[in-house]
């Protein structure tokens, strides 16, 4: 929902208000360092309160349009790879939950959980499944040998 310029302008307003009321209460600036604060806060305020004015020309219409179509197979490729990255995560999400309860029946020697061991989670393979940094092999501190392990983990989980 866009918020008008007046919407905009109240908002700007009470942060600075509330930035210079912090300002004053700091413990850990001097009075040299306040000021030097309260400038730049200033400045910043200022900048705030003038308006861009849109650039209409036909070369700026032409700049953002060619833009727009340029970047568009950029975005489209990005989105494919994010598709895909997240289908690899979820598939290692997977492999590692299925692996933990394989390990939690077998050792248990039971349906019944061992509260020792790693347990199957279905919140588990979700928050791993959304986790950019997410890996299913661990890290070895070794550099190259985690980014050779981490190709062949994605290669093999690839879903294309």
């Amino acid at each position: 929902m866009k918020s008008t310029v007046r919407q905009e302008q109240i908002r700007l307003d009470r942060a600075y208000r509330s930035s210079l009321a912090k300002i004053a209460r700091s413990t850990t600036l001097d009075q040299k360092g306040k000021d030097k604060a309260r400038k730049r806060l200033s400045d910043l305020y200022n900048t705030g309160m003038t308006q861009e004015q849109p650039d209409s020309s036909a070369w700026s219409l032409l700049k953002g349009v060619a833009g727009d179509v340029i970047s568009a197979p950029a975005k489209v490729v990005s989105t494919a790879l994010d598709v895909s990255t997240t289908a690899s995560r979820y598939i290692q999400s997977g492999v590692k939950e299925a692996a933990d309860l394989t390990y939690m029946f077998f050792d248990a020697g039971t349906a019944g959980r061992n509260p020792n061991g790693p347990r199957g989670s279905w919140a588990d393979f979700m928050r791993q499944g959304k986790d950019k940094d997410f890996r299913l092999m661990p890290q070895t501190g070794v550099g190259w040998l985690d980014k050779t392990i981490d190709i062949g983990v994605d290669i093999v989980t690839d879903p294309v």
